[in-house]
C-alpha cells in the first residue's frame, strides 16, 4: 500500500510541474496533494485520514477555482457595461 501512494504522491508532483504555466491553482493543488501523501508516509496512521487531508485540499482548490471563474466572468461584465 505504501508503494502505491509513492507512485500516486509521485505522478501528482509530476502533474504539478507540468501544469504550472497552464493554472496555478491546479499547480498548487497537485503539489499539495502529493506533498500531504508524502508527508503522511513515515507516520503511521490511518490511510483513510490521508484521503480525507487530499480530498478536502481538492476541495479547496475547487473553491478556488470557481472564485477566480466568477471574478473573471464579473470583470468582462463590468468591461461591457462601461463601454
Amino acid at each position: 500500500m505504501e508503494r502505491g501512494l509513492e507512485v500516486v504522491a509521485l505522478v501528482l508532483l509530476m502533474h504539478g510541474a507540468l501544469i504550472r504555466f497552464w493554472n496555478y491553482a491546479c499547480y498548487s493543488a497537485a503539489i499539495a496533494a502529493g506533498a500531504l501523501i508524502l508527508v503522511g508516509l513515515p507516520q503511521p496512521s490511518d490511510d483513510a485520514a490521508e484521503g480525507y487531508r487530499v480530498l478536502w485540499t481538492l476541495c479547496g482548490v475547487g473553491i478556488g477555482l470557481s472564485v477566480m471563474l466568477l471574478a473573471g466572468l464579473l470583470s468582462r461584465r463590468t468591461t461591457r457595461t462601461s463601454s
